[in-house]
Order: structure tokens, then sequence, then C-alpha cells
């Protein structure tokens, strides 16, 4: 029965992770997985129930364009298919289907690490002991938080089996193949596990062309192959690309320092995985993430590994041994003499958004496969390699499984949801009774209390000021810094001047806190739910009002300090980059909300003379302003929002979301698969 193997991976998989899977309500990945994957997807999830595509995020930092976001995966087909699922079968059980999306994408890489050694001429038990060293093996038992890091990384064997089948006559067939396992990776999201699957493939593909294995016309098929799988992914690749240079991200070398990669106190963890105490964490005490200190493929694995390297042994043998060699280099960072002299120069090149810590994917695969090549050397042993095989499970599932690494309770930690918060219902229901009086809902910033309230805004439907994203905008954190201080760099700055007038404009109405404190005539206590103290800002200024007194402003930094100054009256006086000076007679004027919604909103606005609408809604390219129909340019102002010059009368005033660079990135990755599915066919 050729199924069989099938069967057994996914045997595999459900030991491995059969808390998370089979104990939902009491079992959840940890950390990343649980405050970052499931808050982006349950945004996802919530916009396409009302109706929208995520390109706009209205909760986190005064507005953010979502789409832009590469961790966000609102281009990865196997997310949306796992988002219209959850939509269709009950929005309460995202987290699960993202759980058993995560391990679906183990299972295939281990399937895909089948299909590679069977290509290179390896007989199935010996590929399925292979494939079992990787879907339990240290890179995606220890990195399960990630989730766009595993998602990304379960392409790789794909890319691998292609890169070997260049070498076949039908390569533009294998070369397409290869752009889709390259592209996966990409509009999954996680940096550092895009790097690794361009590198690896292609470190791989020069192996296999040094050794004579492949000819040196495979690497001009990898090229091609390399390029389709960019065009494929630039949906998602150029509005990264286009926030990357708006946004604070560009500053990430400012926090540069030595110790990226895996320490080498790591390699005990290849014979003794609790070398550290890193299983149980009650002994641990080293400063390194203990995550990158398991690099256990099992004592069967490295074995194997070994024994394939020596004696009679397969034309594939020295390529993967010398691949994976230098991927453990290369994780191993500035450990090595060569990563502390190279490292600072790709960091520069990549602006600091690549770990090497996560070429252990490169590695684990090797491992994987040198494994199977040593098991098919025992090929005429059935009952050995069966003994091998079961061992392999067994020492993988009781070192890697249930760990704090990917495994955690909800008793302990139950997390943040749309229904609670840290296990409290009553908690989350007053604070939205609170912030839902006003249409739009007013902002909630924190003043010590939980990070959570303001980095899972998007789940939980509070809008804040604050966010923890690495795409805030550059603009907009200049502001925040007025009021909270704080790097250039960084992504989240709690409020620590609760008296500055940047807090009225940016309709901050409610401040919570773990702790009482006392209140000056600007606030005064709400409400104190489970432990938590509710405050309302008794000088808030509504989203949208209108100026008599405009300010002009050369850039940014002349913009801030204006707004930095003692004199500033937010109320009354706005600062603009793009228009003169001005002020407006006297005379009645008001504007209200006719409509807010996550891509666009709606205004109506009445005055007797001209005014200037402010808005505390962030700017960013691709919003378009309407009075009455007529397309007007949107004024930069107060150095990070949307404004406008409005006419005397009575008029409707709209915002719309339409990002030209999504049209073009769209339609260069809908040329790209027209050309990869014509190389499909043409093969077949």
């Amino acid at each position: 029965m050729r199924t069989w193997p099938y069967v057994v991976l996914l045997a595999e998989i459900l030991l491995f992770f059969r808390r998370v899977i089979f104990q939902p309500s009491a079992y959840v990945i940890p950390w990343d997985f649980q405050y970052y994957a499931f808050n982006q997807e349950s945004f996802f999830a919530s916009s396409l129930r009302a109706g929208h595509f995520p390109l706009w995020d209205p909760f986190t930092y005064c507005g953010m364009a979502l789409y832009t976001n590469i961790q966000s995966q609102v281009f990865y087909p196997p997310t949306l298919l796992t988002v219209l699922l959850a939509n269709l079968t009950g929005s309460d059980r995202l987290m699960h289907l993202l759980t058993l999306e995560l391990a679906a994408h183990i299972l295939f890489a281990g399937i895909a690490t089948m299909w590679l050694l069977e290509a290179m001429g390896c007989d199935r038990p010996a590929a399925l002991l292979g494939a079992t060293a990787l879907q339990l093996g240290c890179y995606f038992a220890s990195q399960t938080q990630h989730f766009g890091a595993i998602t990304g990384a379960a392409w790789m064997p794909l890319s691998f089996l292609a890169v070997v089948k260049l070498a076949s006559p039908r390569r533009w067939r294998w070369a397409a193949i290869l752009a889709v396992s390259l592209a996966m990776p990409v509009l999954a999201g996680y940096p550092s596990t895009i790097s690794a699957a361009f590198l690896c493939s292609l470190i791989l593909v020069l192996a296999l062309a040094a050794c004579r294995v492949a000819t040196p016309k495979a690497i001009l098929y990898y090229a091609a192959g390399a390029l389709g799988g960019i065009g494929l992914s630039a949906i998602q690749l150029l509005p990264t690309i286009q926030i990357a240079t708006m946004s604070v991200s560009k500053y990430r070398g400012d926090w540069r320092g030595w110790g990226s990669g895996i320490r080498f106190e790591a390699l005990p963890s290849l014979i003794w995985p609790n070398w550290h105490h890193i299983l149980d964490l009650r002994g641990y005490h080293l400063t390194y993430n203990f995550t990158f200190l398991y690099l256990y493929c099992g004592v069967v694995t490295l074995a194997l590994a070994i024994f394939a390297c020596f004696g009679r042994r397969t034309p594939y043998a020295i390529p993967f041994l010398g691949f994976t060699i230098v991927a453990a280099l290369m994780m191993f960072g500035d450990a090595t003499p060569a990563g502390a002299v190279l490292l600072p120069y790709f960091f520069t090149l990549v602006r600091d958004s690549v770990y090497p810590e996560f070429m252990m994917a490169g590695f684990s695969l090797g491992m994987a496969v040198l494994a199977g090549f040593g098991a098919q050397r025992l090929a005429g042993k059935p009952m050995l390699l069966t003994a091998l095989l079961c061992v392999t499970v067994l020492e993988l599932s009781c070192a890697g499984s249930g760990r704090p690494m990917n495994t955690r309770a909800l008793k302990d930690e139950p997390g943040i949801t749309s229904r609670q918060f840290d296990g409290s219902v009553e908690l989350l229901e007053t604070v939205r009774k609170f912030v839902n009086q006003t249409n739009p809902p007013a902002r909630l910033e924190t003043y010590g209390d939980a990070m959570g309230w303001t980095s899972m805004a998007p789940t939980i439907e509070l809008p804040t000021g604050n966010g923890n994203d690495p795409f805030a905008l550059v603009r907009y954190m200049n502001l925040r810094r007025i009021f909270c201080g704080g790097e250039r760099w960084g992504r989240y700055y709690e409020v620590s001047n609760l008296n500055s007038p940047i807090l009225d404009l940016l309709n901050v109405r409610f401040i919570i806190a773990r702790k009482p404190w006392a209140a000056s005539g600007k606030y005064r206590l709400v409400a104190s739910p489970s432990g938590h103290y509710l405050y309302e800002n008794l000088s808030v200024l509504p989203r949208f009002f209108l100026v008599r007194k405009i300010v002009h402003a050369a850039g940014m930094e002349q913009a801030v300090e204006l707004l930095r100054s003692a004199e500033f009256d937010p109320a009354h006086v706005a600062v603009v980059e793009g228009a003169a000076s001005e002020e407006f007679p006297e005379g009645q004027a008001k504007v209200r909300v006719l409509n807010y919604a996550r891509n666009g909103l709606a205004l109506e606005s009445e005055a007797a003379q001209s005014r200037f609408l402010v808005t505390s809604e962030a700017e960013y390219p691709g919003w378009r302003a309407y009075i009455d129909g007529v397309e007007t340019p949107v004024v930069l102002t107060n150095a990070a929002f949307r404004g406008l010059r409005i006419p005397p009368g009575r008029h409707r005033i709209e915002f719309q979301f339409r990002p030209e660079v999504l049209g073009w990135s769209a339609g260069l990755s809908a040329l790209t698969l027209m050309a990869v599915c014509f190389a499909l066919i043409r093969t077949l």
C-alpha cells in the first residue's frame, strides 16, 4: 500500500502536537503565535466578515496599512483559506484552525522531504526516516511560536526537490515549481525564513554544480526560478518595500550589537537535548533565547548522518554534507570568525531584518537528508530500519513534544481574545462599554498596564494610539516620542507624560492602569474592573474637528518641534506641510461623522467661513480625499495625519484608501503567474 508512509507521517504530527491539536481548550502554542500571529489573522478574519479586504488597520497607531506588513500573510493562500474556514465555522475557532494550519505545513515539509530523498535514489523506508527527522527535529520543535517562520520553512524541501530536478530534461517545469516554492515563504512573511529559503537553495545548487552532480546550466535555471519567485510574490514585496522606507524598521541598525546567531553552548543539545535545562526551564539560567539552544535532531539521525558520509555513498552525499556545514556555520552567526567579519555588512544590506539563527531550518533539513542517505545504506535490513524509525519517533517526541517552546497551558496564560483579556470577560466588556460611547470609538492608552491593550488592539477592537509593530511609521513615532520619550528605532512607547496636549490631539479619551494614580483636573476615574483602573481624559479632542489657523512647517523635524512647543494648542491650530500659514475669519463651524469603516470614512462639514479639517487619522500613500465627490489633495497635518482645507457651506467629505502600489504589484504577480503556468503546461 503506497499510502502507508503518508499515514505514518501524519500520525507522527498528531502524536507530537497532540495537546494543541486535540485539547485546544486547554493548550495553545505560546508567545508570538498567541500574541502576534493570532492578532494579525483575527483582524484578517473580522475584516472579511465585515466585507472589507484587510488593507487598513484603524485600531493601531491611529491607523496603519496592514497589507504592507509582510508578516500579516494577507496574500498567503493557505492562511486565506484558514481565515475563510474560520468565518464559515465560527470565529472562535480561528486559533485552533491556525494551529492545524501550522501542523499541516510541518506535515507537508515531511512529505516533501520524503519526495526529495526518493528523487535522489532512496527507497521509501529510508526516505520516511529522513522525513521523520525533519518534521520532529530541532527547527519545527523549537520555533513553533513563529507562525511565519514555520509556514515559510515548510516549503524549503520542495525548493530543494526542484533544485535537484533542474538536472532533469523537464527543467522549465522544475524552475516553475522552484518559483512557487520560493514565493510561498515570501508570502508567509517571515524575513529570516525568506532569506534562508533563497540562500539555502542557492548554496545547494552551487554545491551540486561544484560536485558535478548538476551542470552549470542548472544555475541559470535556478536564477530563472528565483526571479519567478520574486515576481510571484511582488504583490507583497512591493508594498512591504514601500513601508520599509517610511517605518522605524529602517533604524533597526541603531540597536545592532554582537551576539547575532546561535551560541556554541547549543552544541551539547545535539546529543543531550536538556543540557541547559531548556525542556522544563526551572533550572535554566542563561541569558540567551532558550529556543535556540535546542539542536536535537535525534541520536539516530546524527549517527545515520555520519554513517552516510563514509564508505559507499550516493553522489548527493558530499553536496548535502557541504550544504549542511555551511548552513551550520551561518546559523552560528558572529560566533564564528567569518560571521563576525561578514555579518555587519549583511545586516546593512538587509536592514537588520534577518536573524542568522533561522538558518537552523537549513541545518535541520540537511541533517534529515543525510540521515536518509545513511538509512539507505541499510536498505537490505528492513527490520533494522523499522526499529530505527520507531526509536527516532520515540526519542524526538519525548524530547521535544509538549515542551515550553511549543506548548502552553491556557490555565497558566489565557492570553487575549475578542471575548476576554487575560482570562477576564468582565474587564474587557467594561472597557468596551466606555470606549464605544462615541462613533468612532475613542482611543485607549496604557499607563503602567499590559502591552496587550495596544499590541492586541485589532483582536479586541479597541482603538489605540500605540502598538508594537516593526512597521510603525517614522513620522507617527516621532510625534509619539513627544509624550513618551524613547529611541527613534522603538515601536512601543507607553505614555509617560499624561498632561501632554498631544494625547488630546490623538483622541485618547481613556487611560488604563494597574495601579491608581492621583488624577489631576484633566482626568477622572470612571471604573476599576478586575484590578485595573480606567481614567477618562476630560480634555480629549474628537477624531475630526475644524480649526481657524494653520501654521506651515518645512518638514517633519520642524513640524515635531512646533508640536512640542508649550505654546502649541491643538484645539485651535494645525501644523501643516502642504500649505502656507493662514488664519480664517471667525464664524460657526462643525463637522460630524456619517460613516466610519476600515478602508474609508465619510464626514459632513458645515461652516460659515473656510476652515481646516484636522484629523487624528494617520496619513499613508493611498489615502484619497473627496469633497462633494471632487478629489482634493490631502494635506500632511500635525506631522503624521491627514488634513483638508474645507470651503464654506455644507459639504460631504470622504476619505478612501486606494493604494496604487497594490495595483502595480498585483499586476506583476499576475503576469509572473501566467508565465509559471505556461511553463508547467508546456512540459506536461
